[in-house]
């Protein structure tokens, strides 16, 4: 599974490194000099990656629920799941709500 990181937090621990180029252990030869240079390569490269459409996964779980329905010959119960996240109702439970996409696989099968 691909990994994704935030643009703004590679760019923030640049700019701490920035600061005080003691927190890159790269070697002992390297000036603080050469090490701003090899930071600043760093930066540029980081901006010009291309960013990746991703979202965050919203996790939900399948929760016990009825529908009461009725019409002119009576009222009728419907038993099913209910997401957590929307409060949408099915007759049956899946791997992901249909009506807001949310994950029902538990944390462990994310």
């Amino acid at each position: 599974m691909a990994e994704y990181i935030e643009r703004e937090a590679a760019l923030e621990w640049l700019m701490m490194c920035h600061r005080d180029t003691s927190a890159l252990t790269i070697g002992e030869s390297m000036t603080a000099g050469m090490a701003n240079s090899v930071l600043a390569a760093a930066e540029a490269i980081i901006q010009s990656i291309p960013t990746a459409d991703v979202k965050p996964v919203v996790r939900g779980e399948w929760k016990p629920s009825a529908m009461i329905t009725s019409s002119t010959g009576g009222v009728w119960r419907t038993h099913g799941v209910a997401c957590s996240v929307c409060n949408s109702f099915y007759l049956e439970k899946t791997n992901y709500c249909p009506n807001c996409g949310a994950d029902m696989r538990g944390e462990d099968n994310g």
